[in-house]
Formats: structure tokens, C-alpha cells, sequence
């Protein structure tokens, strides 16, 4: 965007202490439930890595009013920099991730959620 004179910043909140990580708990039950008997072989894996992180998830859920503080920084700043992460894990993430293989972040990626190394069926 910078050929257009758009300067582009990245707010990266990670999990935010909203109604959808609050409810999210509810929602992986909900969805399990409308699953056909089919389907539910298929997702088991990943249904049982949700309801494992979400809890961790709801606790490191950053306040809504430190999102809203950062962004205002960001939007007022008169030499934003060009990516403000927010939060503790999203940082550590970033920190670590950034330097670690794509293949090696996929299968920790794929185990922190248990999804299988293949799909069945």
C-alpha cells in the first residue's frame, strides 16, 4: 500500500475477553451436537482439542479496554510502528514462531489442537 501513500499498521489482540470466547465453550457443545454420526468420527480429534484450549484461552483473554488502549495508540501515534501485538501469549507467539520452520509450526500448530495427521474417511 505504501506505493499508494496508505500506511499500514497490524493490531494483533490475540484472544480479547469478548462475548465469543466467553460463549465459546457452549458453541464447540452445540456444534458437536448437530453433527451426524458421520461427521462425528471424522472431527472427534479436533472437537476434543477445543474443549481442551478453550478454557486455557478464556484465561489469557486480554481485557477489552487494553485492546481499545493500544489501538487508540496505534491510530494517534505520530510515528506508528507497524505492528503492535497485544498480550502476553500473542507476543511469546510471535517472538517464537516467527523464527521456527513452517513445518515445524504446523505440527505444533496441528498437536496444541490435536488434529490428526491425516483426514479419515
Amino acid at each position: 500500500m505504501k506505493p499508494w501513500g496508505i500506511q499500514v499498521i497490524i493490531i494483533e489482540p490475540g484472544n480479547t475477553d469478548t462475548d465469543m470466547w466467553r460463549t465459546a465453550g457452549d458453541a464447540v457443545l452445540q456444534t458437536e451436537a448437530a453433527m451426524s454420526p458421520e461427521h462425528r468420527p471424522l472431527y472427534a480429534n479436533h472437537i476434543a482439542g477445543m474443549k481442551k484450549v478453550i478454557p486455557t484461552n478464556q484465561k489469557m483473554a486480554v481485557p477489552v479496554d487494553k485492546v481499545v488502549a493500544v489501538d487508540n495508540e496505534a491510530l494517534t501515534a505520530r510515528r506508528p510502528r507497524a505492528r503492535y501485538v497485544v498480550g502476553l501469549i500473542p507476543k511469546l507467539l510471535v517472538a517464537s514462531l516467527t523464527k521456527t520452520p513452517v513445518a515445524v509450526r504446523n505440527r505444533v500448530m496441528a498437536a496444541a489442537f490435536r488434529q490428526p495427521r491425516r483426514a479419515r474417511g
